[in-house]
């Protein structure tokens, strides 16, 4: 038994390798690589897999740059190999902070190695005062830089972590599951659709004929989701044209009738008083549903959820 699992999991690590060159990647087992995988798809960001580059960038600017701390409940995140001296090789191990837009230092569980408890985002410059720190009190010209997650806590602040791809699915499982519709039944994620630009894109929620769904990361404009998803409705055949289409931030709605030209706007803390406007969903017009609705309540608890905070649905 043991002999086959182990059989087993080297036939994963070998397939991860090779899905994992097909990306540039030449060594899936560098040591962090795999939580840094981790850290940047929570984060939204691009990974950087040289060794000698910082470990992420925006994907929209790969000029901006982050760079990744993490550690287990109770440990340290390290900067290794950072120069006390001399001046010039000093210069150079700051620049490996100061290079980065943000720093984010993740923590991970013990019991649950490849899963995130908290990411902290901390300035490069509160990073670089804590690094100057521990260099001029080290007895040696090159030292390991170490801080834990109580420094974090203090020095930075929670990351929002709220990822469309990440947290979309769950969240308009919900939706759906407030109006008792399956969501499997009648709508597909990610329909690949040929855009105006003949590059295709990938449609995050559709029920051919009746809407189509574009979630964005809180904060996001919503009016440049709208403009994408009017973009998709190119790619799709006559009968799976939408009537409707509704973009969101986890946080605002808006749904815009395609028939009617008209738009409604609303937050999600007000979905209960707006819930008749989706009528079409389950095929009536009209029915009252309650802020304690339970399927009300696991939708609002997957928005907070997105946003990493603890709230009480009832205050």
């Amino acid at each position: 038994m043991k002999k086959e699992i182990i059989r087993k999991i080297i036939h994963l690590v070998i397939q991860a390798q090779e899905y994992a060159l097909k990306i540039g990647i030449p060594n899936i087992l560098q040591p962090g690589l795999v939580k840094e995988m981790i850290i940047s798809e929570i984060l939204g960001h691009d990974l950087i897999h040289s060794k000698r580059d910082a470990d992420a960038c925006d994907p929209n600017d790969p000029s901006i740059k982050y760079e990744y701390l993490s550690c287990y409940v109770g440990g340290l995140g390290q900067l290794d190999r950072m120069f006390k001296e001399p001046k010039e090789e000093r210069e150079k191990s700051l620049y490996r902070i100061w290079r980065n837009k943000k720093i984010y230092f993740a923590v991970f569980h013990k019991d649950d190695p490849l899963k995130v408890k908290t990411i902290y985002e901390i300035e490069p410059k509160v990073l670089v005062a804590e690094t100057e720190r521990q260099l001029d009190r080290s007895r040696n010209a090159i030292s390991h830089i170490g801080v834990n997650e109580s420094w974090a806590a203090k020095n930075g602040n929670v990351a929002d972590t709220s990822n469309e791809e990440v947290d979309a699915k769950p969240f308009l499982e919900a939706f759906f599951n407030v109006f008792g519709i399956s969501r499997k039944r009648v709508s597909s994620f990610e329909h690949r659709v040929k855009k105006l630009d003949d590059k295709d894109g990938y449609i995050d929620l559709l029920w051919k004929g009746i809407i189509l769904i574009e979630m964005k990361s809180r904060g996001k404009d919503l009016n440049k989701a709208y403009d994408q998803a009017k973009d998709y409705l190119h790619g799709l055949k006559e009968h799976e044209l939408p009537k409707y289409i509704l973009v969101s931030d986890f946080e605002r709605f808006r749904l815009v009738d395609l028939e009617e030209n008209t738009s409604h706007e609303f937050l999600l803390k007000n979905f209960a008083t707006h819930v008749h406007l989706f009528g079409f969903i389950a095929g009536y017009q009209k029915k009252v549903y309650k802020e304690q609705d339970p399927r009300v309540a696991q939708l609002l608890l997957l928005s907070a959820v997105s946003r990493k905070v603890v709230v009480n649905l009832w205050s």
